[in-house]
């Protein structure tokens, strides 16, 4: 096996992907899915209460409905090109790119 195959499975093995939308949506199966490689993570607690930003205290959940309402055209319009710039990157994400 060359040293580029070894690298590739060692990246195989050390990265694991998780979408925010995925977490957010479904942090019950993302902790427990992300235990197997984390054993300390299988006592994480999926509903626990959390300080993020400077909201009030809350179970995780997607924000992405309310931090894109709170944009304005101009912003959306910088953020779609730029990303569509992008769109290989942010594909490989598992995101689709929309033209501003």
């Amino acid at each position: 096996m060359t040293r580029a195959s070894y690298l590739a499975t060692a990246r195989a093995d050390a990265i694991h992907w998780i979408r925010y939308e995925d977490f957010s949506d479904r942090p019950s199966y993302v902790i427990s899915d992300l235990a197997h490689r984390i054993p300390r993570l299988r006592t994480a607690n999926p509903n626990a209460t959390l300080l993020v930003k400077d909201y009030p205290p809350q179970k995780i959940r997607n924000m992405n409905i309310d931090q894109i309402s709170a944009l304005n055209k101009i912003q959306k319009t910088a953020i779609s090109s730029a990303l569509l710039q992008n769109s290989e990157l942010v594909a490989r994400f598992g995101y689709d790119v929309n033209p501003p």
